[in-house]
C-alpha cells in the first residue's frame, strides 16, 4: 500500500487538480484492497475443505488453469488501486496460491479416499489365522 499510495499522491492530471490524502481517505483505500486481498489469499484453504468434500479435484483445478492465468491479474486490478506494481504484488502470489492449491486439492483427494475405504472396511487388516 504505500507504493500504491505514493503512486496516487504523485499522478497528476492537471496542475488544476490537486492530490489531497488524509488518514480517513487513506483507510477508505486500504481497507477493501487488503480486506480483499485477504480473502483471495485464502483461497488454499478454502480449496482443502471443497476437495475434502469432493467438490473440488484436483483434475478439475489444472482444467481450469487456463482461466485462471488471465482471471488473476484481472482480480488483482480489480482489489488494487490503479498502479502496476501493486497489481502484480497481489497478483504474482494469487496465481502460486492457485498453484499450490491444485496441491493442497491432490492431497486432499488422497485422505478422503482414505477415510472412505476405512469407513467402508477396505483397509482393515486380514485376520492371521497362525496361533
Amino acid at each position: 500500500m504505500p507504493i500504491a499510495l505514493q503512486f496516487l499522491n504523485e499522478f497528476e492530471i492537471a496542475p488544476q487538480i490537486v492530490n489531497d490524502f488524509d488518514v480517513t481517505r487513506y483507510f477508505n483505500m486500504l481497507t477493501p484492497s487488503a480486506f480483499g486481498a485477504g480473502v483471495l489469499f485464502q483461497l488454499p484453504v478454502v480449496v482443502y475443505f471443497l476437495a475434502k468434500l469432493g467438490i473440488v479435484t484436483p483434475e478439475r483445478l489444472r482444467n481450469y488453469r487456463k482461466y485462471a492465468l488471465p482471471g488473476v491479474p484481472i482480480l488483482g486490478a480489480l482489489l488494487t488501486p490503479p498502479e502496476p506494481i501493486t497489481q502484480i504484488l497481489v497478483a504474482a502470489p494469487l496465481f502460486l496460491l492457485y498453484e499450490g492449491s491444485i496441491f493442497v486439492a491432490r492431497i486432499a483427494k488422497k485422505r478422503r479416499q482414505t477415510s472412505l475405504r476405512r469407513a467402508w472396511g477396505e483397509d482393515e487388516p486380514q485376520a492371521d489365522s497362525s496361533p
